[in-house]
């Protein structure tokens, strides 16, 4: 049995500014550093971790970058771990693509699962690329892992292991972690999110 500790990453201007992120890369800002620095002292008091995982975008990189460093390890770099690409929504605030895209948006935020943003992706698909990778991760590991990846990945996670997560129940926070327990039948939800202060 192993556990996967995610982090999704820390704060970034356009999470300040309300904006669509998806694949744009985007760093943190100081307050996501600050997040990124709670969670590895956080970790190095708590847990043993054997392994640190990052999508391949700048703003997990280096959340995960600190975390590592606090226990000597270097991340490995995983793109199947990105966040849902938000293909024409990407840079958007939340309330222009409620007046620019109404209909796309209500459709989407109806069916998240099936329904693809316009030149992006569906969280079905994103799921499709995301399981075999978090699968192989965990099934390497006998102990605890970090992997540091994307608010919209993890919600997914969360709700395709137990539908009692409504898909949009949570926020999700920067710098908030979400812990998952791994055997042989599959992953169990231990906690859906912390703020670590």
């Amino acid at each position: 049995m192993s556990r996967l500790i995610m982090i999704r990453h820390g704060e970034t201007e356009w999470n300040l500014q309300h904006r669509y992120q998806g694949h744009t890369d985007i760093p943190l800002n100081e307050q996501g550093r600050k997040q990124a620095r709670a969670i590895a002292a956080y970790m190095k008091k708590s847990e043993s971790i054997e392994a640190v995982y990052s999508s391949d975008l700048m703003r997990c990189r280096e959340t995960a970058g600190i975390v590592a460093a606090e226990f000597a390890l270097t991340v490995k770099v995983e793109p199947a771990l990105r966040e849902l690409m938000f293909g024409s929504w990407e840079g958007l605030k939340y309330e222009d693509l409620y007046e620019t895209y109404a209909d796309d948006f209500q459709k989407w935020f109806r069916d998240p699962l099936n329904c693809q943003v316009p030149g992006g992706e569906s969280f079905r698909q994103v799921l499709d690329r995301f399981l075999p990778v978090i699968q192989r991760i965990a099934g390497q590991h006998s102990g605890t892992a970090a992997v540091c990846s994307h608010g919209g990945v993890i919600r997914a996670f969360i709700n395709h292991l137990d539908p009692a997560y409504g898909f949009w129940d949570r926020t999700l926070h920067p710098g908030s972690v979400s812990i998952f327990e791994y055997e042989a039948q599959g992953f169990r939800v231990l906690a859906a999110e912390f703020l670590v202060e």
